[in-house]
């Protein structure tokens, strides 16, 4: 066993960590390490990007999170009121979920107590003297061994009350030069300039994806830690499959869902092409039908039309009108039969994705459908809205680092309004300097580096929506 990195945070980790997963992965390689493990602030949202990259690169993935307090989003990196939570097999992924939601949720969260609750084939480290007490019956709990971070006092104290150490390093960068784009994104999550920003909010520079050697050099007097972190890199390896969709299933109160969604479909062709429809109308119903079935879609077209059937105002669109099984429920209203559509662009037997039917509501009435649903399906258990990702785009970047820069908003604009496209893999003084439109600009400094961080924060996540 090789010494494992367990406590690692990735851009995911909002508006504090400046790496991309492909940089951390990178470095693992470079290091000659198989695994670590991604432990983003209260949260996963990178976790299934970053097991598709350690599938790619034979990387062994580890899931995890940083849990904090509510009361110390901004507190010092190490301080109380913090513990990075890693699963162990498909259950502690699921109890990791559990403690996740109520962190975002629930406004009395607690760690001890959503632990406590949530506890199944969790492991917990923590520099937190009372997280480690309160919860050693609960879970197993290993003290965090971050060098020079008070890491001989703390091991000094777990020793005398027998809990076990693991060493970390709170790996916020792959190396030290990116410590200046985590200050940015602090200054610009606390909208301040880059001087007030106050020095216990951020990583020390030393949080750098280090080696195995460095590790066992800087925590020499700690052995036991070492091997500890290696014993759970092997333990906590993701080994459950993932990416196969689960659907919900459909109510069956009148038989298995295939018949049902074939009895709703006969019933559609007498409203949609009277009694004697054309032979190639029932043709192209058993095709699709018979694939349908293949695939094991049935609940999903059912679910769909359990919604769609709240109001006659709606509009199924794109690759979905080509389904007749959709325009015979009464989700799409295009006759794909009269228009000759090719079904295969929705749905076909080599087709690997799950179907995805677009359907438009009345501004009026889509938000109380909306919350029909979910109120019908028990939110937040069994629905949910899906999250999506907005990230740093090229004006925007340049703006709000150039705001915790100082500089007045009257020398940003001028920067900003004069910006068109990309500026793609260039320089982006020289790509500028090239362009008519920055020809009486004089990048003075700090432009230079305001330019080459906002080409390096492009992309990055900057919150969250819906």
């Amino acid at each position: 066993m090789t010494f494992a990195h367990l406590h690692v945070h990735s851009h995911y980790s909002m508006m504090r960590g400046p790496e991309r997963i492909e940089a951390l992965i990178t470095a693992a390689q470079q290091h000659g390490m198989d695994r670590f493990a991604l432990t983003d602030t209260n949260a996963l949202y990178g976790f299934v990007f970053y097991r598709q990259m350690c599938a790619e690169t034979g990387l062994t993935p580890i899931a995890g999170a940083e849990l904090l307090e509510k009361d110390t989003a901004h507190a010092a990196p190490g301080g109380r009121g913090r513990a990075v939570l890693l699963a162990r097999g498909r259950n502690g992924y699921a109890s990791l979920c559990h403690v996740i939601t109520a962190r975002h949720l629930d406004p009395g969260f607690s760690i001890d107590r959503d632990v406590r609750r949530h506890a199944a084939d969790l492991v917990l480290l923590s520099e937190d003297p009372r997280l480690l007490e309160s919860l050693r019956d609960s879970v197993p709990v290993y003290a965090e061994l971050v060098p020079g971070r008070g890491d001989r006092p703390l091991r000094a104290w777990a020793r005398a009350r027998g809990i076990p150490c693991v060493a970390t390093n709170d790996v916020h960068f792959t190396r030290p030069e990116s410590r200046r784009l985590h200050q940015i994104l602090r200054a610009i999550d606390r909208n301040t300039t880059l001087e007030r920003v106050p020095a216990d909010d951020l990583a020390e520079i030393g949080r750098v994806f280090a080696s195995a050697a460095s590790m066992e050099a800087r925590l020499a007097h700690a052995p036991e830690a070492l091997e500890n972190a290696a014993r759970l890199g092997e333990e906590c390896a993701v080994d459950w499959e993932m990416g196969q969709t689960v659907f919900p299933s459909y109510p069956l109160d009148k038989g298995a869902a295939f018949e049902i969604l074939r009895a709703r479909c006969e019933a559609g062709i007498v409203h949609r092409y009277g009694k004697r429809p054309h032979p190639d109308v029932q043709a192209r119903l058993q095709r699709e039908l018979a694939i349908i079935r293949e695939k094991g879609f049935s609940d999903y077209f059912l679910i769909v039309e359990a919604i769609t059937s709240r109001t006659p105002r709606i509009c199924g669109r794109g690759s979905g009108a080509a389904s007749i099984v959709a325009y015979l429920l009464g989700i799409t209203h295009v006759d794909p039969v009269r228009h000759n559509l090719f079904f295969e662009r929705f749905l076909s037997p080599e087709r690997k994705d799950p179907p995805d039917i677009d359907v438009d509501f009345a501004w009026d009435e889509r938000d109380a459908i909306q919350l029909e649903v979910l109120a019908e399906n028990g939110a937040p258990v069994r629905a949910a809205m899906v999250a999506n990702h907005v990230g740093f785009q090229q004006r925007g970047a340049i703006h709000e680092i150039a705001k915790v820069y100082g500089l007045p908003e009257a020398e940003i604009m001028n920067i900003t309004r004069r910006l068109q496209g990309h500026w793609g893999q260039e320089d982006p003084i020289e790509g500028m300097q090239r362009r008519p439109r920055f020809r009486d600009v004089d990048f003075e400094p700090p432009w230079p580096e305001i330019l080459a961080q906002a080409q390096a924060l492009e992309g990055h996540p900057r919150h969250l929506a819906v």
